[in-house]
């Protein structure tokens, strides 16, 4: 028994790994143009969501989301899922007031399911 206990335990972290490792990806300076589709996670407010990490590297910046289609929604959170900045409405414009590195998800939202663009764009601080 304690042999498919261990079986067990490997494929659910097998499957926790690869659910982490499903998460999008945002760069810096890179435009991602995508759906906000029926198949992405519903909150419990109705609307739909969709996670990308984000890496800061010690600078803050801005975060824009736009859609033809609806209204956006963007937040920015840390690593341990604590809300750090968050915009609602319209075409959605997030800064991001970050000096400390690290790993950070922009989630997008709306109650539509249509197309949208996502860039983040780096500050300088010189």
């Amino acid at each position: 028994m304690s042999i498919r206990l261990s079986v067990f335990a490997l494929i659910l972290a097998a499957l926790a790994a690869d659910f982490v490792h499903a998460q999008d990806h945002l760069a810096m300076g890179r435009k991602i143009n995508g759906p906000l589709s029926e198949n992405d996670r519903v909150s419990d407010d109705g609307s739909r969501s969709h996670d990308y990490g984000l890496r800061l590297a010690g600078q803050g910046g801005v975060v824009g989301v736009r859609s033809r289609d609806f209204d956006t929604g963007v937040g920015l959170y840390d690593k341990a899922g604590r809300l750090v900045s968050e915009n609602d409405g319209g075409d959605s414009l997030l800064i991001v007031p970050i000096s400390e590195s690290g790993e950070y998800t922009v989630r997008i939202r709306s109650f539509n399911t249509s197309a949208f663009t996502l860039k983040a764009s780096g500050i300088d601080n010189d």
